[in-house]
């Protein structure tokens, strides 16, 4: 199993854009709807609105996460002991 499934199982996590326009209320009822559910669907995304409602600006020093996996590409991670 993937190390993206095993920490999202079936669901997708938010986008970045996601995040800013959710948490910037930019969005349309529809869209808004549809990410609550991303929301709500899965404790990682939860807590991702929760902090960076805290503190929007931090929003600004992630990356987002084709290019955070682009940089880990050919970057051994240890695996970790059992």
């Amino acid at each position: 199993m993937s190390m993206f499934k095993k920490i999202f199982g079936n669901n997708t996590p938010l986008s970045k854009k996601e995040i800013h326009s959710y948490l910037n209320e930019s969005l349309d009822k529809e869209q808004k709807y549809n990410i609550e559910k991303k929301i709500s669907a899965n404790d990682f995304n939860a807590d991702a609105i929760d902090g960076f409602s805290k503190d929007k600006d931090a929003l600004k020093n992630v990356p987002s996460f084709n290019d955070f996996m682009s940089q880990k590409k050919g970057t051994n991670i240890p695996k970790q002991k059992k």
